[in-house]
């Protein structure tokens, strides 16, 4: 059973996806996740001794999040599912897509300080950056019926990726 928080009737709810004489099924769910950035800096030695160093740093800062959630249920009912289309022996294709996709973009400063013993050293770096996050959400959902009479019926509708209240794509800027 996959659980559910409906949103338009406020309550939780569980999809059979598999159950002993009603229906066999799969459930499959992948969330892939990308992160990756980049940094430019001009770094100015402020002072200078033989066994430490501290260095001031200002630069340019760039990060790239994307990450998503894909759910998909293959259900293949062996009875006919009252006050829906499912009817027995059919099967039913559910899917709801989630997808971030996130940009910074920003002046940073920072310091490096450096001490060594011998052959042992230690480097402590810090940075700040203050700049523009970029945010794009794309929510897709749909529901398939493959009957056994041969007809097919089709929503642009998942579970959670409800039809017409949240599908689509969405963009956002903050400044952080």
């Amino acid at each position: 059973t996959r659980p559910v928080f409906l949103l338009n009737t406020g309550a939780e709810f569980g999809e059979n996806v598999a159950f002993p004489g009603v229906g066999a099924g799969t459930l499959s769910i992948d969330a892939p996740s990308s992160l990756w950035g980049g940094e430019l800096n001009l770094r100015c030695a402020s002072c200078s001794q033989r066994s430490d160093r501290l260095s001031m740093l200002a630069g340019f800062r760039f990060l790239n999040l994307s990450e998503g959630l894909f759910i998909t249920e293959r259900i293949n009912p062996f009875v006919t599912i009252p006050g829906t289309d499912i009817q027995a022996q059919s099967t039913a294709i559910v899917q709801d897509g989630f997808q971030t996709h996130n940009q910074f973009y920003g002046p940073q400063v920072g310091f490096n300080a450096g001490w060594d013993w011998g052959r042992w050293s230690l480097n402590v770096n810090g940075k700040v950056a203050v700049g523009v996050t970029r945010s794009r959400v794309k929510i897709n959902g749909s529901q398939t019926f493959f009957n056994p009479n041969g007809t097919v019926v089709r929503r642009e509708a998942g579970l959670p990726a409800g039809a017409g209240t949240n599908l689509g794509a969405h963009r956002v800027s903050n400044c952080v």
